[in-house]
Formats: C-alpha cells, structure tokens, sequence
C-alpha cells in the first residue's frame, strides 16, 4: 500500500470533517461510561450535594449563586464558584439525589474540553492528525482521571471549557476582527472567572500569545477594545465576589506566599504524572511522593529539546507559562501541618501547556502517521492510557474504593489513614477499620481518634473490656464530652451503673450544651427512679428545647 493510499484512508476515517470529533467523544464515552454506576464517595460531594440537595432542587437559585459562597457562608469554608453551583443545580433537576446525572455531566464535560483542546491546537496552527493524537491522549490521559470521575473535579473541568472557548474566539477576532468572535471572546473569559478566580492569568496569555507567536500588529490595534472589555469584566466579577464573600476571613498574604514555595516540589510532582502516570492516587502526599519521577520528565524533556534542531522557542516558553501558571495558584492555602498534599484534578488545564511543549519536540512534531509503525505506536499509547484511566478510575467508585486508594498509596499521611478506618466503620466493617486504626496507632501512639474508634469498634464487637481501655487511652489525650459519654455507655452495659454516671456528669462538665450525656443520665436516674436527679437532667434538656418522653414527666409528676 503506498503513502498516499494510506494517508487517504487515515483522512477517511479520522481526519475529516467531523470525524475527529467523533473519534474523541467515542473513545471517551466508552472509556467513562463506567462511572455512571459510580456512588458518592463522601469526599466534598457529600457536603455539595447530598447535604445540599435542598438548595439544588430549587431552579431559581442558579442566579442566586453568583450571589453567594458555594457553602454559603459557612464557618471556615469560602469559595465562590458560582458556575459550578448551576451545573449541580441544573443535574438536580434531572437526578435529584442520583449520582448518575452528577456522572454523566461530569464525563459529558470532559469529552467538550477535549473538543475544544482539538479546536484550539488547530487555531495554533498544529497538524491535523497531531492534534488529533494529543487530543485523544489527553481524553484517556490516567492524571486527568480524577476531574472526571470525582464529582467535585467538575470545576477545572468548566474552567478548561470556558478558558479554551475564550482562546479559541480571542484567535479569531484578532484573526478577522470581526465583532462578534469579540463579544464572544469577553463572554466566555468573563464565564471562566465565574468558575474559578484561577482563569485571571488567562489576560497574560492572551498577550504573550500574540507577542510571542502572532508577532504582527494586530494586537496594538485591538488592545483598547480588549483591554476595555477585559476590565469591565474583572470588576463586574470583583464586585460580585466581594459581595459573596462579606464575611471572609481576611487572608495573610505571607502565609499564602508561604504556602506556594512549600507547595513547589508539586510541580514536579504533577510534571512526572505527565509522561509517567505510574504513581497516582487520590490524595497525593508530598511525604509519599517521589520527586524522581518529575525529575526524570523533565531532564528527558529538556535534552530531546535541545536535540531538536527546529524547536519553537516562543511556543516552548508559552507552553511552559501555561503550564505553572495555571498550577501555581493550587498550592495557595494547601498548608497541613506535616501533610502538604495534592489533587490530581488540578492538572487538567495545566495540561495544555504541557502539550504545547511535548508539541515542540521534533520527534513528536514530525510524526508520519502515513508510516504504519508511527500509526501503531501511536494507537498503543492511546491504549495504555486507556487502560489504565479505565483500571484507575475504579478508586472513585464510592467511599469505600476512594479512601482505600488513598491510604495504600500514601501511608505516610495519617489523615487518609484516618479517613479510610472511619469509612469502614461506617459501613460496619469492623474488622477492617479494627486494623487500619492499630496501624495509625503504631505510627502515632497518641492519636485521640484512633483510640476513639477503637473504643466504638470493640464496643460494637462486645468487647467491652477493650472498649474501655481503648476510651480511657483517648481521655488521657483529649478529655472531649464525646469520649467520657461513649465510655459511660460501656460501663452501663456492663452494669457498673455509677461509673458510667461519674463519666456521663463529667461530659457535661466539660460541655454543658452535649445534650446526649443529659439523654443518657435521664435514662439512667429514671430506671432508678432517682426523682431529684431526674428533675435536674428534664431542666437542662428543657432548656435546650428537648422533647422530653411521657414516662418521664408523669414519673417527675408522681
């Protein structure tokens, strides 16, 4: 078969038309169509959407959304994404609580980016069947796994959308000038602000685009109109989220700056997941992760470019400026003490970049897909990446699968840990949550909560002489009300009724408002019908506007 047969049949069936386009939203449904059956993992999409659905299934609060936090004022919680908010409003009204139509829009998303990142790739004048191929690879690409199948990646899925889209028509209007690719262009970056502060850098973008790559005088002509616009919609989105955000905490600007160069090894954290997505989890701890691969990348990196005999310069430093400006930001506020870590998420648009330059490399650059060993070594990185995106995405299947992921593959960070044991217990698998909080515990002999859960988990196995050790392990570190009311519990069902008192009367010394300890103690004094001490247990339930059972109030009566 000669060259230009084959090229004939490649453009035939995947180069034309719409055919691209088809190839990408095939690959990628087929791909994700498993996570339609995907729950809930209770990782923020618990507070998003389940504890929200009240506000989701009322439609007319999509505008209220771009009025307000996305948790509304919350202690301790600000973000504005009013954006994302309307999407889980609009899937409210379909899915109600159902996750699938969370799912199904999540993946609906990601097969769109990935049509636009063709689009776009297209309009920065790369070949065809290349950006056909990276376009392709990104869809099946295992570190943008986590945007699609966890619901809450959902916002930097929209940000590329609207990032791109912005792009796209910024090319075209400095292309043709026409008014209306103008308009659009200034819609859709303002849109990508209302989804995530992040979009601001898009403005540099814009211009080291044309100065850097365009190089004509275009852009002088055009910067008052776009400069006009581009202002116009900051402030209208400053205003707005200065309204949203009344309440915010003031931030530190030294502790954010702060926090950035704590966050740097992330970089190359996220860099080594490009090329070497081999080590991925849910939560990646900067303890648990190895910089070796990012350094491997970028050393590979760098000396195929400098081989590369017709390297774009301009391109290259655009690619990497949109790379770590878009990732930069991510690490603000992500300080934990002893435990920096990362979502895999928020690579998504960095990956443009990171395309952009891989894009440069003249190996990649002039690819022959005519040649059949091109075309089928070309097909089986599409298909590693499939399978692994396909493997990997099961960890987002519910809470369970996630948590399980994210303490395998960080056992240094003790909050996975921790995370992981509670979610067993929730789900009665107490044997399993039995042994994850004794591995915590041999890393930190002192952690409260581990003991605590122990002291549930051997109280629900009967155990209750160990129950009681491990309670009393967890009042020596924290005397909380919680605690001294869960042990008194075991000490009542072993009937050592006035050790459980003193434990129950000590809870409400240490918090007089811990309503279950005044339950409990009610309980107590009214199968002993102790009249004096039930009386004082009714007026402190009284006072907190407790519903107070019949058999009690006749007994006080009596």
């Amino acid at each position: 078969m000669t060259q230009k047969i084959r090229q004939e049949i490649i453009d035939n069936l995947f180069l034309n038309s719409w055919k691209p386009f088809a190839w990408i939203i095939a690959i990628g449904f087929i791909l994700y169509v498993q996570t339609l059956s995907y729950n809930f993992t209770y990782f923020d999409d618990h507070m998003l959407i389940l504890d929200n659905q009240k506000y989701l299934s009322d439609a007319s609060n999509i505008f209220t959304a771009f009025k307000e936090d996305i948790f509304r004022r919350a202690e301790g919680q600000y973000y504005y994404r009013p954006v994302l908010m309307a999407t889980f409003i609009f899937d409210a009204q379909i899915g109600g609580v159902s996750p699938v139509m969370y799912h199904f829009s999540n993946m609906f998303f990601h097969l769109l980016a990935s049509c636009l990142l063709f689009i776009f790739l297209l309009k920065m004048k790369y070949r065809r069947d290349l950006s056909l191929f990276f376009s392709l690879l990104f869809t099946v690409h295992p570190a943008l796994t986590q945007a699609v199948a966890w619901i809450p990646g959902r916002n930097d899925l929209l940000m590329a959308i609207f990032a791109l889209t912005a792009f796209v028509f910024f090319i075209d209007f400095m292309g043709t000038g026409n008014l209306k690719y103008y308009f659009l262009h200034i819609f859709f970056f303002i849109v990508s602000l209302f989804t995530k502060e992040v979009s601001l850098p898009l403005i540099l973008l814009f211009v080291l685009y044309y100065f850097l790559i365009r190089k004509d005088n275009v852009f002088i002509r055009n910067y008052k109109i776009l400069a006009v616009g581009w202002l116009a919609g900051i402030i209208v989105w400053f205003l707005m989220r200065s309204h949203a955000m009344a309440h915010q905490i003031p931030l530190n600007p030294d502790k954010m700056i702060a926090s950035i160069f704590e966050g740097l090894p992330g970089l190359l954290i996220f860099a080594g997941k490009i090329l070497l997505p081999i080590n991925l989890s849910v939560v990646s701890s900067l303890k648990d992760s190895s910089l070796i691969y990012g350094i491997i990348v970028l050393v590979a990196i760098a000396g195929v470019l400098y081989l590369s005999k017709n390297k774009r310069y301009k391109f290259i430093i655009f690619g990497l400026i949109w790379f770590v400006i878009f990732l930069l930001p991510t690490f603000l506020n992500f300080v934990i003490t002893n435990n920096l870590f990362f979502h895999e998420f928020r690579i998504y648009l960095p990956m443009v970049g990171a395309i952009i330059i891989l894009m440069e490399i003249d190996i990649i650059k002039n690819l022959d897909f005519r040649k059949q060993k091109n075309l089928l070594i070309s097909a089986i990185i599409i298909i590693i990446g499939f399978g692994l995106t396909f493997s990997y995405s099961s960890a987002f299947r519910n809470k369970i699968m996630l948590w399980g992921n994210a303490a395998e593959t960080s056992p240094k960070f003790l909050y996975a840990q921790g995370m992981f044991g509670l979610k067993c217990l929730e789900e009665n698998m107490l044997d399993k949550a039995e042994m994850q909080f004794k591995r915590i515990l041999e890393i930190a002999p002192n952690d409260y909560k581990s003991h605590y859960y122990l002291g549930i988990i051997y109280a629900r196995k009967n155990m209750l002489n160990e129950a009681d050790e491990e309670f009393n392990s967890a009042i020596s570190v924290n005397p909380s009300a919680q605690a001294l009311c869960d042990i008194g519990e075991v000490y009542y069902e072993q009937g050592r009724f006035d050790k459980a008192e003193s434990k129950w009367k000590k809870a409400t010394e240490i918090n007089p408002d811990y309503i279950d300890a005044y339950i409990k103690l009610a309980k107590l004094y009214y199968e002993q019908k102790n009249i004096i001490a039930l009386k004082s247990c009714v007026v402190q339930l009284k006072k907190r506007n407790i519903d107070i059972p019949e058999e009690i109030l006749n007994l006080i009566k009596k």
